[in-house]
């Protein structure tokens, strides 16, 4: 199993993890997205490979399962780069947790550069052409020296011979993402309605001050969501001290005398 070294290495590297392996985890699925040898350039895998992956996973003493590898890929196709991948992970504490959020969209604050695409592979790589510079041979055999398509894919990373099918991926790979990035915005947007509708349409009203109305404290008398946390605080430590009275558990009928 020569040829799967790295893997294997990664995989030994992920079961010695005792935080999560979230990092480690990605690290392998990107090797994975730019192994092409193992995977599509629409990041599908070729076949067999996840089979030999698992007999890579019992080499290490691991069970390792098809969906894990899946969610691997996917966390690597999700976050391409390690700048995007740590916003992620600052919302998640575990592996675990991310996939179970399916990996969702990350938004950087402005200014901040997501970087490269990580390719553990690229070292020593020859860059490739671009693709003006890449010449088609038409049926009847003429060279066609420029390619320049009107559209580009997934960051150039498709060229002149990537197949339709690989082409439909993309398509389908970006609309996706597109869906759930409106999607996410409607949220956000319906949030901030809602924010509006408890402050009586007054725009001016603070973030803070909008929830505490939309979160209706204002009628249980608090000031604002720290009044909440107080209350709640000092409950607790009554409770905690036997100052809080047992309910009444009676049913409510009179004593019979």
């Amino acid at each position: 199993m020569p040829r799967y070294g790295r893997y294997l290495r990664l995989e030994k590297n992920i079961a010695a993890s005792d935080t999560g392996g979230i990092l480690k985890r990605w690290r392998y699925g990107r090797a994975l997205v730019t192994d092409r040898k193992r995977t599509t350039e629409a990041g599908n895998f070729r076949s067999g490979v996840i089979d030999e992956l698992i007999a890579i996973g019992r080499a290490a003493d691991v069970t390792l399962s098809r969906r894990e590898i899946q969610r691997r890929v996917q966390c690597a196709k999700a976050y391409p780069t390690e700048t995007l991948l740590r916003h992620a992970v600052a919302q998640y504490e575990t592996w675990r947790d991310l996939a179970d959020a399916n990996f969702p969209p990350v938004e950087l604050p402005e200014g901040v550069d997501p970087g490269e695409p990580y390719d553990p592979h690229a070292a020593g790589r020859k860059p490739p052409k671009p693709p003006t510079q890449d010449a088609l041979t038409t049926a009847d055999g003429k060279r066609v020296p420029a390619f320049d398509p009107p559209v580009r894919f997934g960051g150039d990373e498709h060229g002149p011979r990537s197949t339709i099918e690989d082409l439909y991926a993309a398509c389908k790979e970006s609309e996706g993402y597109t869906e759930r990035m409106a999607a996410n915005d409607a949220k956000r947007r319906g949030y901030v309605d809602d924010l509006a509708d408890a402050a009586g349409g007054d725009l001016t009203k603070t973030w803070y001050e909008a929830e505490v109305l939309r979160r209706g404290l204002d009628v249980l008398g608090l000031s604002g969501l720290d009044s909440l946390d107080e209350i709640m605080g000092e409950f607790f430590r009554l409770w905690d001290s036997g100052q809080v009275p047992e309910p009444d558990e009676s049913d409510g009928e009179p004593d019979d005398e």
